[in-house]
């Protein structure tokens, strides 16, 4: 039976044989305003909070293009040639991505993308074509996830998507164009897809929404079934194009400067009705005279061409330069030139000779395979793992286990003159001696019976607002290093933490410090991710598991941990969740971290829960303040704000005042950035503590500083 090909918008047809389609412009403008999006919200503008939907366009344009190259295929031909396909979108995805992998991990060998901990999962996952379920199945670090994707390929999770599709689309194409009416079947096949999202969303929560490829698909068939649309109704572009493309991109634009990357619609499965309005989009693109010759601008297009070494490359580019650079609107700049300059270079030296060579799919095949295996085996053999600075929680768990049955008074060390050691020589602890003649002299100067721990503390400075992200200090300037230890107590002083992941990377620090000097200080602690101790509200940032297990560690396993290890200090420490804006009530609104009402709520919480603490059994109470964050997983978030961050130190400084004697402040925030520390090195996402700076500043600051507090020096 012959096949004919009838000419529709953008084909070419010769002899009853559907030809390649000469390129659209504005096709290559939409992949170029797509992918600036995508810059500009990696970029880490405020403005663009949303950005990330240009992904979504791409993902609807290719299933698009895609479903129309099958399709003219079987016109004019009978049928799909899978190997042909296969080997076409091998080669045109294949070497460059290699490339990127191949490059990201020299450099992280040589010392580049600290803050990411196992690269090996990250490869494999790459290579595979399966990084979207390696990150839903939870192998990469919560260092990288709460980082924004701090791995350097955490960006291949959309591609695995779309490779996904590549893979399994043209033999289920194949099956329906066997049926009586197979756009009808794509057409239900697309809405089945679309429902499935938001199912998906409430059922497997918003990181499977957000990546899984079920959830994501009914965006990539709505570009399949537009491409039915189109052969069905080839003039249907041409009349409704313009006004239809107009109103898609503005749905496009506002979702891209509303929508948020920490919660929202794309976290609720949105997406597929987000992409229709990029279909309409691309509708305007093929034949709405005003909005094709729009997108039909040169640089658009030019832009367009290279999108996906763009795409490809951006990431770890982007990440290299912000471990040496702030992130400002001039190392934006370098980063885009940066990436420009090699997106170019892979097009015209490594995609566009392998996309013009002679195709011969055995060998082909066998290069793809053989480059990808050997990749494979080398994240395998090769050591790509480094040091988490999350150390396992029960470590530090055991320092209390020989220590929590003592229950012998710590001696009050206020009145006492002796010669501290040097801290040079901290190592060599005070002798016994020293220990006996410090209880001796503390008992002739007092009839009183000794308190268990001193209350005596001096009132915290009061917290001011500053212009720089990079050194927050107060009127008095920072606090000091604390030069020497106290003489040995006559069993370690027991401290439990309690907080969020930057508190854990601090409490890692104060674990090696006290294994080194167990006569001290014994550690436990209680971490709940992005966890704070405002009452819970509605806040974006705590939407789902990680507010029930914020809940469950303040509710339930911080009173249980007082109780077990008979702490006499509790520490707590909160660095994000506390300053995001958060909502009371629908008729006040969202409360920003430095409105007074919101600071009103917050003191008011922190002040009883301090009470509680206290009320069960714990003499001392520090709030530990957390230093402002350099970088972040969200645009313009509130933790790399210094009037926001000044505004929780506040609010710590005003529950001590409130609470009493017994309650404290260590002024962290103020002390870091005078201490002489290469914040990159130290901190390499920006916002965690690396295990031997933590440790540094255990030993410098926060270990006597707690020893002053717990002995009442």
């Amino acid at each position: 039976m012959p096949h004919g090909c009838s000419p529709v918008v953008g084909r070419r047809c010769e002899n009853g044989r559907t030809m390649d389609r000469p390129r659209q412009p504005a096709l290559d403008g939409i992949r170029g305003v797509a992918v600036a999006m995508v810059l500009a919200f990696h970029g880490g503008f405020g403005w663009m909070s949303g950005g990330y939907v240009g992904v979504s366009v791409f993902f609807t344009l290719s299933g698009f293009l895609i479903t129309r190259l099958l399709l003219d295929e079987h016109e004019g031909t009978g049928r799909i040639g899978l190997s042909r396909f296969w080997n076409r979108r091998i080669r045109r995805l294949l070497p460059a991505s290699l490339m990127c992998i191949v490059g990201v991990v020299l450099l992280w060998k040589a010392g580049a993308f600290a803050a990411t901990i196992d690269l090996r999962a990250d490869v494999l996952g790459a290579v595979g074509q399966v990084f979207n379920w390696v990150q839903l199945a939870g192998d990469t670090s919560y260092t990288e996830q709460v980082a924004g994707g701090l791995s350097p390929l955490d960006h291949f999770w959309s591609l695995a998507i779309e490779e996904q599709f590549y893979w399994l689309w043209p033999v289920v194409l194949i099956a329906i164009l066997r049926t009586a009416r197979p756009d009808r079947w794509i057409v239900a096949i697309t809405a089945v897809s679309c429902a499935a999202a938001p199912l998906i969303a409430v059922v497997w929560g918003a990181d499977a929404a957000y990546w899984a490829t079920p959830a994501r698909a009914g965006e990539i068939l709505v570009g399949a079934s537009l491409a039915v649309m189109v052969r069905r109704r080839p003039g249907f572009a041409g009349v409704h194009g313009d006004w239809l493309g107009a109103a898609g991109a503005t749905v496009v634009v506002l979702c891209a400067v509303t929508w948020t990357a920490d919660g929202g619609p794309a976290y609720s499965g949105w997406f597929p009705v987000f992409a229709l309005a990029s279909g309409a989009v691309i509708l305007g693109a093929l034949a709405g005279p005003v909005l094709s010759a729009g997108l039909a601008f040169s640089p658009l297009v030019g832009l367009g061409r290279i999108s996906y070494g763009v795409y490809l490359f951006h990431w770890p580019i982007f990440l290299l330069v912000d471990e040496r650079l702030d992130r400002t609107t001039g190392s934006f700049a370098i980063k885009v030139a940066l990436t420009l300059v090699v997106a170019m270079a892979s097009f015209q030296f490594v995609e566009r000779p392998v996309q013009v060579a002679r195709p011969d799919f055995g060998r082909d095949a066998v290069l793809a395979v053989g480059s990808m295996t050997a990749v494979a085996i080398a994240a395998l053999v090769v050591p790509l793992t480094a040091d988490d600075p999350f150390a396992d929680p029960e470590l530090a768990a055991g320092q209390l286990d020989d220590v929590v049955t003592d229950t012998s008074p710590l001696i009050p060390l206020t009145s006492v003159a002796t010669d501290a050691p040097d801290a040079r020589n901290r190592d060599r602890a005070p002798t016994a001696a020293d220990t006996t003649a410090a209880a001796e002299t503390a008992a002739a100067e007092t009839t009183e019976p000794a308190p268990s721990i001193a209350t005596e503390t001096t009132p915290p400075p009061a917290a001011s607002t500053t212009t720089t992200s990079e050194v927050v200090a107060r009127d008095d300037g920072p606090p000091a290093d604390v030069e020497a230890l106290p003489p040995v107590p006559p069993r370690p002083v027991r401290v439990l933490i309690a907080g969020d992941s930057v508190a854990w990377t601090v409490a890692n620090g104060l674990v090696a410090w006290a294994d080194e000097h167990p006569e001290y200080l014994a550690f436990d602690q209680e971490i709940a991710i992005s966890c704070g101790f405002i009452e819970p509200t509605e806040t974006p940032i705590l939407d789902g598991e990680y507010q029930e297990d914020c809940d469950d560690m303040v509710d339930r396993r911080l009173p249980a941990a007082i109780e077990r290890v008979k702490p006499d200090v509790v520490m707590l420490m909160t660095t994000r969740a506390d300053v995001e804006p958060r909502t009371w009530s629908s008729d006040e609104g969202q409360l920003d971290a430095t409105d007074e009402r919101f600071v009103d709520r917050q003191v008011a919480d922190y002040v009883e829960l301090t009470r509680e603490i206290h009320e069960a059994g714990t003499p001392h109470v520090i709030w530990l303040t957390p230093p402002v964050v350099r970088s972040g997983p969200l645009p313009d978030a509130p933790m790399m704000d210094p009037t926001a961050m000044a505004s929780l130190w506040s609010a710590f400084d005003e529950t001590a005042e409130v609470s009493g004697d017994n309650t404290h402040t260590i002024d962290l925030a103020r002390w870091y950035p005078a201490a002489g520390f290469d914040d990159r090195d130290a901190r390499p996402d920006g916002i965690h503590f690396q295990l031997d700076p933590s440790t540094e500043i255990a030993d410098r600051f926060m270990a006597g500083s707690i020893l002053q507090i717990a002995l009442g020096r």
